[in-house]
């Protein structure tokens, strides 16, 4: 992919954070004498600092020619790729493992509802990952 196309798509998602948050944040302010939207409103804030910060990083790429050189072979070098596919391998198998173990301790506390809704949540990544290799298996 191209280095200036990968910029710019970074910067639309960016924007989609920001727009997210923001739909978050306003969501939590209609609703919030009927429930209670502290995590609503906590993560809508994450979600916008997330995109401005993403989107500030993206237009200084975009404008400085040697940002610019170095985000392309920072795209391009494979033991960046390897590092990355790396610490994406080790985050899936520790999150897995840390929900497995949660998911144990919550039954021996009798929180049947936060089991079900961590065991849940580990089965639908796991089912994105069968997805996902299966998909990526077909295309390479």
């Amino acid at each position: 992919m191209d280095c200036k196309k990968k910029v710019r798509n970074n910067m639309i998602m960016a924007v989609i954070y920001i727009i997210l948050g923001l739909a978050l944040i306003i969501c939590a302010c209609v609703v919030s004498s009927k429930v209670d939207t502290g995590y609503i409103s906590s993560l809508g804030s994450c979600f916008t600092i997330l995109g401005f910060a993403m989107l500030v990083k993206f237009i200084r790429i975009k404008r400085d020619p040697e940002l610019m050189r170095k985000f392309e072979i920072t795209l391009k070098d494979e033991r960046n790729r390897m590092i990355s596919d790396k610490a994406k391998v080790y985050t899936f198998a520790v999150y897995s493992v840390g929900a497995a173990i949660a998911v144990i301790i919550c039954g021996v506390f009798y929180m049947k509802a936060e089991a079900i809704i961590i065991a849940c949540n580990l089965c639908a990544l796991v089912l994105l990952y069968i997805i996902f290799t299966v998909i990526l298996h077909k295309k390479y």
